[in-house]
């Protein structure tokens, strides 16, 4: 196929099927070349149908790389849908962990309250609801 390039030199009409041949697989994907393969076209039907079966193949291929593309964006943006909910789930849970334990606080101080107003000391007080010195109402 390297030395195809000295057959550049050649009329397309002074050269046999292998010379051409040589040529269309040289230079069937130059574009500047496209005048060349055009006159390659009027000497050899099999490269008139070698390049219809080559434009095929191109046009299938780029299909293929299409679904190919479709499919993994696709599966990325399921991917980004998965990890948002689980972002959503574990920042959830970490509110709900947080506003329980707020609630639990809260109903241990309202226990205390209860518990002053009986009467009982602190260190009772402190002892029932688990509540430090500082948090005592």
């Amino acid at each position: 196929m390297d030395k195809a390039e000295r057959l550049l030199e050649y009329s397309a009409g002074g050269m046999g099927a292998a010379e051409w041949w040589a040529l269309f697989f040289r230079y069937v994907a130059d574009p500047r070349k496209r005048v060349l393969m055009n006159e390659l076209l009027k000497y050899e039907e099999g490269i008139a149908m070698a390049g219809q079966e080559l434009l095929r193949v191109s046009l299938s291929e780029r299909w293929r790389a299409w679904r190919e593309s479709e499919f993994k964006y696709k599966l990325d943006r399921q991917s980004d849908m998965v990890e948002a909910h689980r972002e959503g789930e574990r920042l959830g849970l970490e509110k709900g962990r947080a506003e329980g334990e707020r609630m639990v606080y809260e109903e241990r101080r309202e226990t205390a309250r209860r518990l002053k107003a009986l009467g009982l000391s602190a260190d009772q007080i402190a002892a029932a609801t688990g509540l430090g010195p500082g948090e005592l109402p």
